[in-house]
Order: C-alpha cells, then structure tokens, then sequence
C-alpha cells in the first residue's frame, strides 16, 4: 500500500475503537501490512483485558484466513504458523471454543493455516 494511502487508513480507522452502548463490543481494524508482531500487541493490550470483564463460557469465532500474506484480499502479513497464537489467545480467554470458518481465498496458505489452529487446539485439548 503506497505511503499516502496508508496514512489516510491510519488517520480513519486506526484509532477507532467502538465498544458498543453496553461496552460489549471490540472492534479492532488491523492495517495493511500489519504481522504477528502487531496481532500480539492488540491482544495483550485489548482483547484480553476486554474479554476478562465477561469471562465468556463460550467464545464463538469467525475464522477469517484472508489475513495471508498470500491472500491479496486483506493485505496482511501473518504466515499459516501464526494463527497457532492466534488461537492460543482465544483457549486463554475459555477453552470452549468454536472456530466459524469465513474467510481466506488462497486455497494453500488457507489449508495450512487452519491445520494450525487446529493443531493447537488438539494439542491443548490432550492436555486436559
């Protein structure tokens, strides 16, 4: 994305954080270019501390893998290996967990990400 158009997505949404009337919603836009390193920070700092104001029994996802640095529809940088974290945050918020698949349109990168998260939730459900 060329310099200027980024800083006009900076300017519109980055900033934006909509809680919703009752403080139940999150809403976090994610900029393009943006990689793991950048899904870490808003976890820590957002998206944990959010959901520890409800602790949730259930915790319902819609799995969007267009985040692929080979999927051109987002322009995001994560790689099949980060969606593991990925769901590693969501298990740390309740274990009971439902993964909605919805989007991702690079059938490879798409394939090999949702081994991942499925790898992790596996693994963790072994553990119990």
């Amino acid at each position: 994305m060329p310099f200027d158009e980024y800083k006009l997505f900076e300017r519109r949404y980055l900033n934006i954080v909509i809680q919703g009337k009752f403080n139940n919603v999150l809403n976090l836009p994610i900029a393009p270019g943006s990689t793991i390193e950048n899904y870490h920070q808003l976890f820590e700092a957002k998206v944990l501390p959010f959901f520890k104001n409800f602790s949730p029994d259930l915790l319902i996802v819609s799995a969007g893998y267009d985040a692929n640095q080979t999927d051109l529809m987002s322009k995001v940088n994560l790689q099949p290996q980060d969606y593991a974290p990925l769901a590693q945050y969501c298990m740390e918020i309740t274990s009971k967990v439902v993964f909605g698949l919805e989007g991702g349109y690079e059938l490879d990168s798409l394939s090999q990400s949702v081994l991942e998260t499925v790898k992790y939730c596996i693994n963790q459900s072994n553990k119990i």
